[in-house]
């Protein structure tokens, strides 16, 4: 691109982070930027240490490509992992990347002898640029109509129903859209998320919840089955009933007279 092409695009990215509110929302743009931007740091934080002599002129050749997309693979269900490349240089880099708040201590302190001449602001504003330039390849323009949701998906694959084309969609779940991020409250990835949700009020235990993610029931024609999921979707629960027991059936079992 170019460069007034890019800074425009990078100002448009800044306007879009300045009004977020911090939720990690499917149907935003802010989420999906943060996620490159995090990944594009945390890569060029691990090559600066594997490459110490690398200056910011080698940094500006990185090209970030979409690893697992929908975009790339036609697959969805997935997220997106974008991995900086280093072209044509002698380094590789490992798959495991600094830890947020490692990257958020260092951008506050500002260590000397992390980046090149220790300018951190040049530093940071260039790999946003290419963050953002990584994902108007994926989402194109605006930046406001990049949606996190598009790169956060979810499939649920029944082991069996996986292998049945034609009614796998009576087994599955999804692919659909998912809010939040592997460190936000409601921890999700592309490959990650809780398999039950439960809070337990020990001063009083009518009040805990519980939640399964695909239900109670794990037998397909079960009407159990997939029916506590629109709930774990939008992060609701359901009671755990001790005292107080709303039954809908009840069972009784009667041992045979001798």
């Amino acid at each position: 691109m170019k460069r007034s092409a890019t800074d425009a695009l990078v100002r448009e990215g800044v306007a879009v982070l300045q009004r977020w509110n911090g939720q990690m929302d499917k149907d935003q743009p802010a989420p999906m930027m943060t996620e490159l931007l995090n990944n594009q740091l945390g890569t060029m934080l691990v090559v600066s240490l594997l490459r110490p002599d690398m200056n910011q002129a080698t940094s500006a050749k990185l090209q970030s490509q979409p690893q697992n997309s929908q975009e790339k693979t036609g697959k969805p269900g997935r997220s997106v992992v974008t991995q900086p490349v280093l072209r044509g240089a002698a380094v590789q880099v490992p798959d495991i990347l600094p830890r947020p708040q490692i990257l958020e201590n260092l951008l506050r302190s500002r260590p000397a002898g992390w980046v090149a001449h220790d300018d951190w602001d040049t530093w940071l504003l260039e790999n946003f640029s290419a963050a953002v330039q990584t994902g108007r390849k994926q989402q194109g323009t605006p930046v406001t109509k990049w949606r996190w949701g598009r790169m956060l998906q979810w499939k649920l694959e029944h082991p069996v129903g996986k292998e049945l084309p034609l009614v796998d969609r009576f087994f599955d779940i999804g692919p659909v859209e998912m809010s939040g991020a592997g460190t936000t409250v409601k921890q999700t990835t592309g490959t990650l998320g809780p398999s039950e949700r439960m809070v337990v009020d020990l001063g009083d235990l009518d009040k805990s919840v519980q939640n399964l993610v695909t239900g109670e029931s794990g037998f397909v024609a079960s009407g159990h089955y997939k029916d506590q999921w629109p709930a774990y979707y939008a992060g609701k629960s359901f009671p755990m009933q001790f005292e107080n027991v709303d039954a809908k059936e009840v069972l009784r079992v009667k041992p045979l007279a001798p």
